[in-house]
């Protein structure tokens, strides 16, 4: 075999294996074709023999691949790997003696090419089968499966699927490959093409089948699993709903003494709201010694019975033996006609004894097992009864809990309700619906315990025996166990797909194949139409190519020079129609001259520019006659140079105007024309009007001009403001965070304190908003990027806000559908903000319910949505919501400056998204946020938030003691450093300016300088010169301490050599971190709290 054919077969079939594994089903691993199949048959037809060790070396090579390489995870290949090798060369067998048989199919495809390819399909269609089941046969004979499937069904889907990839592989893999290799293809290109279309036609439609197929069964057990756990959860709801009502029961009692007819107003409303609740009941507790009295209550009541009765497994009700004490139905609601059921003893139920001495002992609502209950006009129904048990008043004043108490005072009785569960069933399958769903709801603490079925189209009991195999079958296939909680007990709900589930989507596979194969049916007989149709071509074309040939070579010279001199006239004759009237339109002047200067032409733009309307061209004017004495000496002294030497030039010429009116300007462009050999022939120029545009130049240098002075005005205004309100709020802000550090504050003034904090701090952000807007309509808003975890981010939000939710009684829910430690790379103070304004609002407008914030990720974008159930914006004031300082009727009533959500949209535009409002008044809002923030994938920096200290400050490290300068003008923030340094242990030196702090730092060495940047005599700025050209302080760290919230002043900050900057007012955790960074200092931190 040729030097490169064996290492170019052992590359393409490693290649075609692996584009057929790339393609394999997501969920299953399923081969949808084989173009190893098709690389081995093309290389046998080619080569014969000779391709066999290349083969064989390709199959080693795969089966090894597949050995370690598994479709899926966890999976391993069957039988080692030798099985896999034995199921890679079984299709090189196949295609083996499928080759054999189609030797000569390139000599024979020109003759009948249909025949042929259907001649190939036949033999590439047992080559498969032979593979499929030699692979089948070295995978070995499957185990019994599951209730339903046998093994011939376990082994014939496998075998299938082996023989159709197996065909798909051949049918699109070889044609190609022969068209390009083997020379007896390519004799007669029609007939050559036949194969390879109708073969690739045939093997697309078999892998549009299959996958549709294929693809059709993972939709549907999606489907199914999405309504199995819709029925689950509302199944769970109103179960919830049904102890919530029992419970609301239960509050009653603690209220007043309420009497049969109370009990009744109380309980019809929830009866009527939840037709699955049977009756609601009071069971008194009765001892031995009151049942005579209770006894005689029931008979004046007009119950009709005179006893407390109890009733056992399958006997009539009966009176009730002594024992120490009774749990008889007191009140039944609805009474009738349950009349019978008053007085009947539960403690001793055989199915509802245990759920009762639970409620009566533990304290705790307790549910029965499933009982069999006669229902009036409806039958026999399954049923549940919960109970809940009501306290003696004296143990729920006194708080107690111990033992003691509550054998002292046992529960006073229980109220109770029974539910219908095949009704309640019914009614959530509905609600979630799932009629297609098979489903069995059982009760798995007591074997034996019964349960209800639903087949698909009625419902019925479940057999208590039920164990086993006959369970099993609901646990194999398409299935969900959901687990259902009520009071103290967990029921078992297995669901699996009804006969007919899905059937919307069957026949899709075969409908595709049918369309495939009629459109490859419809693409042969084309084929064969042209070709027929080019063979008759053929005969007619040899009759006339003669005589064609002979009349044309006769008339083409004729023709071709006629239809030049024509078309050419024509073109001349409209080329000249079009410059005319382009000339004559034209906005601009245009003249020509000849060499001597003799005006020759002028369009009526030049007439009225030079002010002859009704020019002539017998005039023969010099065209510098139209110029005034300035503007002709300066073309005699350029223009005409110029062109003599064949240049163009242009230049603006200030001209007087025609009627009398002072002057205007022009643009003149000279330039000279030339005949066909290049010489000159004519001068020619245009001549624009640039009045307009200079007055408008004008207007707009003018306007350019007032803009940027009002604009350096504003930030100038907005510098000095922020400085003066930032000032004394640094001292405000510093010194309450100060007196908060006291550990023997008292709780009131830590209050009042906290109080101070977060006034002060709601200042500081409402200048900060300002700020940001300025910044955003002046177009100077700036992104941050840094890396963080959006997750942790929303996390620390979350517990900030926690605390303010509760305060209002509010529930703050959330759901981060986000992975830990994903990071991304983003501003993320914005993004803070964001959530922050948002969450805030939601929180501020809401008076009772719950807010919810959602989190989630779709690619490279981040989703959040913040839903509230407050009052809800009109449509009317929703197009104003947005707008700066504009509130609706709800903001105006809380308060707020109206700059929130401006800000929020302006700050998700900068990132890249954007941010959506839904609300429907008196119902609540939701504003949905959509980010570009795509995930960060291996390196790229850590989260900048994760190295905060998280613990309080103790001091210094005595063994790395600091002495610090702190340079400020303002008494009170110079102080209120001062102080802060000095409270954690560092020795402190204060100066009120430059010129002071020069003074002291020649007198003493210092670790670190904090300095104001304006100040009177001599400012930070030209301090930090100063130190930096003397070389005994030029390496001592100067902080920039400023009020300046612009971020190009902080960015000059640094740029003078400042090694950072601390804003005003002060964050006692930035000078804690500047002491570490830039002296090294260790500082003591207190454990966190719990």
């Amino acid at each position: 075999m040729g030097g490169y054919r064996g290492p170019a077969i052992v590359s393409g079939y490693v290649l075609a294996w692996l584009v057929g594994r790339s393609m394999a089903g997501p969920a299953d691993g399923v081969i949808l074709w084989s173009p190893t199949a098709g690389v081995a048959l093309a290389a046998w037809m080619v080569l014969g023999g000779r391709a066999a060790p290349a083969l064989l070396l390709g199959t080693l090579l795969t089966a090894g691949l597949s050995h370690w390489l598994p479709l899926q995870e966890g999976s391993s290949a069957a039988g080692g790997l030798t099985a896999a090798w034995l199921g890679d060369v079984a299709p090189l067998l196949g295609t083996w003696l499928a080759s054999r048989r189609l030797e000569r199919l390139p000599g024979l495809i020109s003759t009948a090419p249909v025949r042929q390819t259907l001649r190939a399909l036949v033999w590439v269609l047992a080559a498969a089968l032979f593979s499929a089941v030699v692979v089948q046969w070295a995978a070995g004979w499957p185990e019994q499966g599951v209730v339903g499937q046998s093994p011939w069904t376990l082994w014939l889907e496998p075998g299938i699927n082996t023989l159709v990839s197996q065909i798909a592989g051949m049918l699109l893999v070889t044609p190609p490959l022969l068209l390009w290799l083997h020379p007896g293809m390519r004799h007669d290109p029609v007939a050559g093409l036949a194969f390879p279309i109708l073969s690739i036609g045939l093997g697309l439609t078999l892998v549009g089948s299959h996958a549709v197929d294929h693809l059709g069964q993972m939709a549907g057990e999606a489907q199914f699993r999405g309504e199995a756990q819709a029925l689950g959860a509302t199944l769970q709801k109103h179960l919830d709903l049904a102890a919530r009502d029992l419970e609301v029961l239960h509050a009653q009692f603690y209220k007043v003494e309420i009497d049969a007819e109370e009990f009744a107003a109380v309980t019809r409303p929830m009866l009527r709201r939840a037709p699955w609740l049977l009756s609601f009941s009071w069971l008194p507790r009765v001892p031995l010694e009151q049942r005579e009295a209770f006894e005689w209550m029931l008979s004046g009541s007009g119950a009709g019975q005179r006893s407390i009765r109890e009733q056992g497994a399958g006997r009539a009700p009966s009176v009730a033996v002594a024992r120490s004490e009774y749990f008889p139905r007191r009140w039944l609601e609805p009474q009738r006609p349950q009349e019978d059921l008053i007085g009947l003893d539960l403690s001793v139920d055989p199915w509802r004894a245990g759920a009762v001495a639970h409620a009566a002992q533990d304290r705790e609502v307790s549910a029965s097992l499933p009982f069999v209950q006669e229902v009036h006009g409806t039958g026999r129904r399954l049923a549940v009864e919960l109970f809940s048990p009501v306290d003696d008043l004296r143990v729920r004043a006194g708080q107690s809990e111990s033992a003691q108490i509550r054998a002292d005072f046992p529960v006073r009785g229980l109220v109770s309700t029974t539910i219908d569960l095949a009704l309640l069933a019914q009614t959530a399958a509905a609600q979630a619906r799932s009629e297609g769903l098979q489903w069995l709801l059982r009760d798995p603490a007591m074997t034996g315990s019964r349960g209800l079925s639903w087949d698909g189209s009625q419902l019925s009991d479940a057999d208590p025996g039920m164990e086993g195999r006959e369970l099993r079958s609901w646990q194999s296939g398409w299935h969900e166990g959901i687990s259902i909680r009520l009071a103290d007990r967990h029921w078992n709900l297995w669901l699996r797909p009804a006969r007919g589930f899905g059937a919307a989507g069957f026949g899709l596979d075969l409908a595709t194949g049918a369309v495939g194969l009629g459109f490859t049916a419809l693409l042969a007989a084309y084929l064969l139409t042209r070709r027929q149709r080019e063979l008759e071509a053929r005969q007619a074309r040899a009759g006339l190519e003669a005589q064609v040939a002979e009349r044309t070579a006769e008339l083409a010279e004729a023709n071709v020079h006629l239809r030049g001199e024509v078309e050419e006239r024509r073109s001349a004759e409209e080329s000249l129609r079009l410059f005319r009237r382009l000339v004559d339109s034209a906005g601009q002047g245009m003249g020509m001259a000849s060499l001597d200067r003799r005006v020759i032409y002028m369009n009526p733009r030049m007439r009225l520019e030079v002010g002859e309307p009704d020019w002539q061209k017998d005039r023969q004017r010099d065209f510098l006659d139209y110029y005034p004495d300035t503007a002709r000496a300066r073309i005699e002294a350029e223009v005409l140079p110029a062109m003599l030497r064949g240049e163009d030039w242009s230049g603006e010429f200030e001209m007087p105007d025609r009627r009398g009116r002072g002057s205007h300007w022009i643009l003149a462009s000279f330039f000279v024309l030339k005949d066909a050999g290049g010489a000159p022939q004519y001068f020619a120029n245009t001549v624009t009007d640039l009045t307009q545009r200079r007055r408008l130049e004008l207007r707009l240098r003018e306007a350019r001009e007032q803009a940027d002075s009002a604009n350096q005005a504003k930030s100038v205004f907005l510098a000095n403001m922020s400085h003066e309100i930032r000032t004394p709020l640094n001292a405000v802000l510093g010194y309450t965070q100060l007196m908060l550090e006291e550990r023997d504050l008292a709780p009131l003034l830590r209050q009042r304190m906290t109080t101070i904090l977060e006034a002060g701090q709601r200042l500081l952000r409402l200048i900060n908003d300002v700020l940001d807007l300025s910044k955003i309509e002046a177009g100077s808003l700036q992104m941050h990027d840094e890396v963080f975890e959006p997750r942790r981010e929303l996390e620390q939000l979350l517990a900030l806000f926690t605390p303010k939710a509760q305060l209002k009684g509010l529930t703050l829910q959330a759901q981060l559908h986000l992975e830990a430690g994903e990071r991304c790379h983003a501003d993320r103070v914005k993004f803070g903000q964001i959530v922050s304004n948002l969450l805030g609002n939601a929180i501020k407008f809401t008076a009772h319910g719950e807010v919810e914030l959602k989190a989630w990720r779709d690619g490279s974008e981040l989703f959040l949505t913040v839903c509230d159930q407050g009052p809800g914006i009109s449509e009317a004031e929703q197009a104003d919501i947005f707008t700066a300082f504009r509130q609706g009727s709800a903001g105006r009533s809380q308060g707020g400056t109206g700059l929130g959500l401006v800000l929020t949209r302006r700050f998700v535009q900068a990132m890249g998204g954007e941010v959506k409002l839904r609300s429907v008044p008196d119902q609540g809002s939701c504003f949905d946020v959509s980010l570009k923030l795509p995930a960060l994938t291996g390196g790229g920096g850590t989260d900048s938030a994760a190295g905060a200290a998280s613990c309080p400050v103790e001091g210094l490290d005595p063994a790395t003691p600091r002495r610090v300068l702190v340079v400020e003008d303002d008494a009170d923030s110079r102080e209120l450093l001062a102080a802060t340094l000095r409270r954690i242990g560092c020795e402190v030196v204060t100066a009120e300016d430059g010129q002071a702090a020069l003074q002291a730092c020649a007198r003493q060495a210092f670790d670190l300088v904090f300095s104001d940047i304006r100040m009177p005599r001599m400012d930070g700025s030209e301090m930090l010169r100063r130190l930096r050209s003397n070389p005994a302080t030029a390496r001592v760290p100067v902080l920039a301490v400023t009020a300046s919230s612009l971020a190009h002043q902080r960015r000059d900050y640094l740029a003078q050599g400042f090694c950072d900057f601390i804003g005003k007012p002060y964050l006692l955790e930035q000078i804690h971190a500047a002491l570490e960074q830039f002296t090294g200092a260790r500082l003591l931190r207190s454990s966190p709290g719990p």
